[in-house]
């Protein structure tokens, strides 16, 4: 078995081991399988951040001016609509169901990979 080492392997062979910390073993399984379980998951925290900022923003746009927030709001409402006769032409909804499809399929073909993975 030693005739193919040249004589740097043996070297490093040759050298001393050190011992490993005493709680190498729990260190490994609680940073691996017994980590604690996370409280939420991303989407749900993407949702949370999300739905937060959007009621401090209105918030403080009550707290600045209410009868501004409403313009606003009335005046945002009127672009929408005007622009959605654009967005509304069946080859752009075509294109934007196709993406979708395509951005849920590689989400839920990465989760199914990533649950694959922690079993194994």
């Amino acid at each position: 078995m030693d005739e193919h080492l040249d004589d740097l392997d043996r070297a490093l062979m040759a050298l001393p081991l050190a011992e490993p910390p005493r709680d190498l073993r729990a260190k490994i399984l609680a940073r691996t399988i017994a980590r604690p379980v996370a409280v939420f998951s991303t989407v749900e925290i993407w949702l949370i951040v999300t739905v937060g900022a959007l009621v401090l923003w209105l918030g403080g746009l009550v707290a600045l001016d209410a009868h501004a927030l409403a313009t606003r709001i009335a005046g945002g409402w009127n672009l929408v609509s005007a622009r959605l006769d654009t967005l509304m032409t069946p080859s752009i909804l075509t294109w934007a169901a196709v993406g979708g499809a395509i951005a849920l399929w590689i989400v839920f073909f990465q989760a199914a990979v990533l649950r694959r993975a922690t079993r194994a």
